[in-house]
């Protein structure tokens, strides 16, 4: 039976341009073909019309082929026919006999996703599992199944609908997380979630003990994440923890904020403990306090806008935070702005005291704010200008003088 890493592998020689030539536009969808069974499919797994539907469903999501649906198509026939005649090896049929057999149409009404949803559960859920429908404020259903072993395995719908025989359903419903009983996630499953627009994470957390893995290096995430409408690979992740993953570890985190007690999540607990520590320290007067502040703000910041949407007692401890930094920050202006100015106003004060004996000027603490009644008092009687003044205006006489003639006269 044919696999998909065979019928990649025999892609990839189609695809090799020759010397000094780059892949043409039309062999898009070959390459968007061959992406898909090498980076979206597990090695060895068997090719069948559920892969190839999978392949073209997740391929109409984006709208370059919505609006290419016909060349996809044939060259994903023409594909499957080339790789049985060349190898011998029985393809599967396609899931559609004519590329106008699956419709593509997106929701306007976020009803109309609920009710389309609720039909898909009605078709796949089992006679226990326990099911509840949670709505995403960026206009997502999520689907948490608990299936009686505990396990939990959580679907994401976005508002993408399809036509398919006359009946209206999801476009694709791969998008999924899943859980062990104790939340953890499932080492024996892949992953699958949307972290950044047109772009998809696929992943599984590896243990020493999967036989599943088919790996020898260190435990951790593994996975890929893969962009745009030709499915490239544009990263990896290779056995590491999830808090060392940011493009992972927030879209997931996301997730889990809808069916996961906060008061008992490690991330919450911490984010919240840090927030109240560092509006202690700003009550304190800590000499680090705005540094510590303002690292826990920007912190909580992105934990609120991408994990803990709109939860109001970290926006009420964000805002409180935000308020004592930003007074902290005019109280400080303020000073600066006094003691400039005092410095400004240092020789104006030293020239109202013009009139003043070097001396006293020196003695009395000229520029020194003092208190009422300690201020310097002018003492009282003629200064040394007016003195000067005067002797220029009196004649002193002497005694043995002789009197003049006017006087005799």
């Amino acid at each position: 039976m044919a696999s998909v890493t065979s019928l990649a592998t025999h892609l990839l020689g189609l695809l090799q341009p020759s010397a000094g030539q780059t892949i043409a536009k039309t062999e898009a969808a070959r390459l968007a073909f061959y992406h898909f069974l090498k980076n979206l499919c597990e090695p060895g797994e068997p090719l069948s019309t559920a892969t190839i539907e999978r392949f073209f469903r997740r391929s109409l999501a984006h709208s370059h082929w919505a609006d290419h649906k016909l060349e996809l198509f044939n060259e994903v026939a023409a594909c499957l026919q080339h790789y049985s005649n060349a190898t011998g090896e029985a393809v599967p049929l396609p899931p559609f006999a004519s590329p106008y057999d699956i419709q593509v149409v997106r929701a306007e009404s976020f009803r109309t996703l609920e009710k389309v949803v609720e039909e898909w559960i009605q078709a796949h859920q089992g006679p226990t599992d326990q099911i509840r429908i949670l709505r995403d404020r960026e206009e997502k259903l999520l689907v948490c199944n608990l299936g009686v072993d505990r396990q939990l395995a959580v679907h994401i719908f976005d508002r993408n609908l399809c036509i398919r025989e006359g009946r209206l359903e999801p476009l694709n419903d791969d998008m999924a997380v899943y859980y062990t009983a104790d939340l953890g996630i499932d080492p024996t499953r892949n992953s699958q979630i949307e972290i950044a627009p047109h772009t998809v994470a696929r992943f599984r957390f590896v243990t020493a003990h999967t036989p599943a893995s088919g790996t020898t290096g260190p435990h951790g995430f593994r996975g890929v994440q893969v962009r745009g409408y030709t499915f490239q690979k544009t990263g990896s992740f290779e056995g590491s923890e999830l808090h060392r993953l940011p493009t992972l570890f927030y879209p997931l985190k996301r997730i889990e904020q809808f069916f996961i007690n906060r008061t008992t999540d490690p991330m919450y607990i911490e984010l919240t403990n840090l927030l109240e520590q560092a509006s202690d320290l700003m009550a304190r007067q800590h000499p680090e306090r705005l540094r510590f502040a303002e690292a826990a703000m920007e912190r909580g910041r992105l934990a609120f806008e991408q994990v803990f949407v709109d939860d109001r007692f970290l926006r009420l401890l964000l805002e409180n935070l935000e308020r004592a930094v930003l007074l902290e920050k005019r109280e400080t202006e303020t000073r600066e702005m006094r003691s400039a100015s005092s410095l400004s106003d240092l020789p104006i004060e030293m020239a109202t005291q013009v009139g003043h004996s070097a001396s006293l000027v020196r003695d009395n603490h000229i520029g020194l704010n003092l208190p009422p009644g300690q201020e310097f008092i002018e003492p009282e009687g003629p200064d040394l200008v007016e003195l000067q003044e005067a002797e220029k205006c009196e004649t002193i006489a002497p005694k043995n003088a002789q009197p003049t003639l006017e006087e005799i006269l």
